[in-house]
């Protein structure tokens, strides 16, 4: 077993510091779905404190659905089993305890399959590699869910419009992936509503835009601004009902950047005023400041009976990838 480490070590420490693959290698497609993780270790690892430790840290509940789902999806392969058949998955997380090494961290990508993300703990005892998981489990979080990001964006590209729609070039709105089972069903000078039905779930996205008004600070009127836009232009299943944003838990407000240009992200969960039907939404509104208005992009999802955060995941892609003119 420790001549067989050794060299697995050595191998994956060669390729990591490698800059030149030879580029007549092949390499296979990888595999995996979005958030899915596979943990290579050995069962008394796993089946103990330490398996414990990497279920509390990594498969933690996503913040912003209506039921607990996990942050990852994990598995577990045991050494002895690792091979071919495990090989491709997109997604790798390896753990080694060895005593005659130092306690380390190191990646790799793309070894045996592409796109592919692999991370290999090594200690020389179990409590040492328990505390270099510790203190790299936000690192590690951090690398997959963007490489998660950038797998399913490659992915989500397939299935999307060949032509972006005239619509949403009239909201300054140059290029996106748009989902082409996204139909347009509501038209109007400063507001486009897109619409699909699937299987499990039904799929809202409308985007909008207004002036940015210099006497409201940035970010402060989008959940009145959100719930005024829901409350005229979408109807609930009953008379007199309608969606709008669930402040009972209140939705997360934060800062980012979307084609260069500040954008706030609310996440959180909607509801039905004068019923019951809610669920997850996730909205972008992008400070255009060259052009003096707000580009606002939402998308909430209805689905009783079905997972949800691979769905948010992909409409997180989907929102991020807008481009103004």
């Amino acid at each position: 077993m420790r001549k067989i480490f050794a060299l697995l070590v050595s191998v994956v420490l060669f390729s990591a510091c490698s800059s030149d693959k030879d580029p007549r290698v092949i390499l296979r497609d990888s595999k995996g779905t979005h958030n899915e993780m596979m943990l290579v270790m050995d069962d008394e690892l796993w089946e103990g404190q330490f398996g414990s430790l990497i279920r509390d840290r990594l498969a933690s509940p996503v913040a912003g659905l209506p039921q607990p789902e996990p942050r990852f999806l994990l598995f577990q392969v045991d050494h002895k089993a690792f091979g071919d058949l495990f090989e491709t998955y997109k997604s790798i997380v390896m753990f080694h305890v060895n005593p005659d090494t130092t306690a380390q961290m190191f990646t790799v990508r793309d070894q045996w399959a592409q796109p592919q993300l692999i991370v290999s703990f090594v200690a020389p005892t179990k409590l040492e590699l328990a505390q270099l998981f510790n203190e790299k489990e936000p690192e590690l979080a951090e690398l997959f869910e963007k490489h998660d990001m950038s797998v399913l964006r490659r992915r989500v590209r397939r299935t999307a419009k060949n032509a972006l729609p005239e619509a949403l070039n009239e909201l300054g709105i140059e290029s996106m992936i748009l989902p082409d089972n996204l139909t347009l069903t509501q038209d109007k000078p400063n507001l486009k509503i897109f619409y699909a039905v699937n299987a499990h779930t039904n799929q809202a996205m409308f985007f909008y835009t207004r002036p940015i008004d210099d006497n409201v600070s940035p970010g402060a009127d989008i959940i009145a601004v959100r719930d005024s836009i829901l409350k005229h232009n979408f109807e609930g299943p009953s008379e007199g009902s309608y969606p709008g944003t669930e402040m009972r838990i209140p939705p997360s407000l934060t800062t980012t950047t979307i084609d260069g240009n500040l954008a706030f992200e609310l996440r959180g969960l909607w509801r039905t005023y004068g019923d019951f039907m809610g669920g997850p939404f996730l909205s972008y509104s992008i400070y255009d400041e060259e052009n003096g208005v707000i580009v606002t992009a939402d998308a909430f999802i209805f689905g009783p009976d079905s997972k949800k955060n691979k769905l948010m995941m992909e409409m997180e892609v989907v929102l991020r990838s807008i481009k103004l003119k």
